[in-house]
């Protein structure tokens, strides 16, 4: 099928990762059954895919849909990623969220995967942050996850860490859980916008 020979910076990687389900499964069989699959074609020509995996974040159809709808078809190929935007943005104006904030690092590798961003309060603690398009319950568990295996590798207490979800939007229930588990939420649509 032509959807194997667009080449991987479009399509990003299209098999199964974590939660996200993709086109293809881990055999690089196409799972056509039970997975919606948007072809974006150009004179004949298919140039993009979703759902997808690309620059670490996946893509569903319905967020790809949207991008097309903001973008255009074209444009939505090779923009960068929305949340590597306002992760960007954040490291060099960390008051965007909060005041007092000071810069630890992004992609911290923990035990369990990795921090988007990592930052130090004016108290002196650790928040640790989450930066996803849409927060949903998948996002309170990973970055749950990720804050007691940074306690854990780097012995702080739980009184010492704080978490954040930052995002462009999220349910009113997603968002009453993240309350009810100690995440705090930051919800701004301008971060998350590709021109500042």
């Amino acid at each position: 099928m032509r959807l194997r020979h667009l080449p991987s910076q479009k399509r990003g990687q299209i098999v199964t990762k974590r939660n996200c389900i993709l086109p293809l499964s881990g055999k690089k069989n196409l799972n056509l059954g039970n997975i919606p699959i948007l072809l974006v074609e150009k004179n004949d020509s298919l140039i993009d895919v979703f759902p997808k995996s690309a620059q670490d974040e996946c893509i569903s159809v319905r967020d790809g849909l949207i991008q097309m709808l903001e973008q255009g078809p074209h444009d939505a190929i090779d923009i960068p990623s929305v949340e590597n935007l306002a992760r960007s943005r954040l490291i060099v104006d960390s008051k965007l969220i909060e005041q007092g904030l000071s810069f630890e690092g992004k992609e911290v590798e923990v035990p369990a995967g990795f921090i988007d961003l990592l930052f130090r309060d004016a108290l002196g603690r650790l928040l640790v942050v989450e930066m996803k398009r849409e927060g949903n319950d998948a996002t309170i568990g990973q970055i749950i996850r990720l804050t007691a295996s940074l306690g854990q590798a780097e012995k702080v207490e739980s009184t010492k860490l704080r978490m954040m979800i930052i995002c462009s939007r999220m349910n009113r229930h997603v968002e009453q859980a993240a309350k009810f588990a100690d995440v705090e939420t930051h919800i701004d649509s301008v971060l998350f916008r590709l021109e500042s």
